[in-house]
């Protein structure tokens, strides 16, 4: 994971059509070579826009939250081979995750994580909460009226064809 640095200047417009080509490129070609060759498309399809996403989500990420966010954190293109079933140098993927302030990335709850790519087209969601915020979170889906309106929001989606779901589940709460 590497740190994002300052986003580029310009609002957020959104990522480019191309940039699923050439992540499809990426899949067949697993290479250095043809990364190195082909790294200006990944910067200008993928990383500018990720981080002027990020750099306009982090006021309201805060807002949000009720809490100040810290730096976003966009994740590496290389994939860690080490315990990995995959063993494709390259990821076809851009994820990135937004901290709160004052904690590490990946060692505490984040503001957000999102996740881009050949094989979900979009996740995004909530990272490690802490008990604090699970139980406003729960308190708010069996809230009648939030929880309500969580239940149409997520029954809008699926008519979409999303589906939500969760990276791990706990066996019993």
């Amino acid at each position: 994971m590497t740190t994002a640095p300052p986003p580029t200047p310009g609002p957020f417009r959104g990522f480019p059509p191309s940039g699923t080509a050439w992540f499809k490129a990426l899949a067949l070609e697993q290479n250095r070579e043809w990364f190195q060759a082909n790294r200006a498309g990944y910067d200008t399809l993928w990383l500018a826009p990720m981080r002027a996403l990020l750099a306009e989500l982090a006021g309201p990420l805060a807002k949000v939250h009720g809490r100040k966010v810290g730096s976003p954190k966009i994740f590496r293109l290389n994939r860690d081979v080490r315990f990995s079933k995959d063993k494709s140098p390259y990821k076809t993927n851009i994820a990135a995750l937004v901290p709160f302030a004052g904690l590490p990335p990946m060692m505490g709850p984040a503001a957000l994580y999102l996740h881009l790519g050949l094989d979900e087209v979009v996740a995004f969601g909530f990272y490690t909460l802490e008990p604090a915020g699970l139980q406003r979170l729960r308190r708010g889906l069996l809230d009648e009226r939030t929880g309500r309106a969580a239940q149409k929001l997520v029954a809008a989606a699926k008519k979409k064809g999303l589906s939500l779901s969760a990276m791990e589940t706990l066996k019993r709460a």
